[in-house]
């Protein structure tokens, strides 16, 4: 009877472990409706055409970390981004770097959080300007780390 109780026990505790530490169900795996709302904001000092690009970069990334761009869900929980973006040159000018920083607000416009990073493009990135250099592989990257930020933000 103990021995039996001992296992009925333990495939409780394994199975209650079981969401905390990676067997639930992949974040690509649910629907919009259980996904975090994100909005993308207008960034700053980007060409539409860029932005468009940024946009179809979180698009594609979103869902693999558990987000729904742009998801009509309710308001008070959607978190809403607004980035901000400036470029560095390196003393040779072959290399520039984007440093960007993006602000998680709630609903009504209250920072939540910040988020820092950089990019380095590499070299053929002194296109001017510079937003001319950007592939659609460093969008990608960088809605990549943003994402991953608001994960890690989140699960503090």
């Amino acid at each position: 009877m103990t021995r039996r109780l001992f296992f009925c026990l333990l495939s409780g505790f394994l199975l209650a472990a079981c969401g905390r530490h990676g067997f639930a169900p992949a974040p690509s795996a649910m629907t919009d409706q259980h996904r975090q709302a994100i909005r993308l904001l207008p960034a700053e000092d980007i060409p539409p055409a860029a932005m468009q690009v940024l946009e179809h970069a979180f698009a594609q990334s979103a869902p693999r970390f558990g987000f729904a761009l742009n998801a009509r869900q309710n308001a008070d929980r959607t978190l809403y981004l607004r980035g901000y973006f400036s470029a560095v040159s390196n003393e040779d000018e072959k290399n520039s770097t984007l440093h960007y920083v993006f602000d998680i607000l709630n609903r009504s416009g209250e920072r939540l959080h910040r988020i820092r990073g950089f990019y380095p493009l590499g070299p053929n990135s002194s296109a001017r300007p510079l937003w001319n250099g950007i592939k659609s592989g460093d969008c990608t990257a960088i809605a990549n780390d943003i994402l991953r930020k608001i994960t890690l933000w989140q699960e503090r």
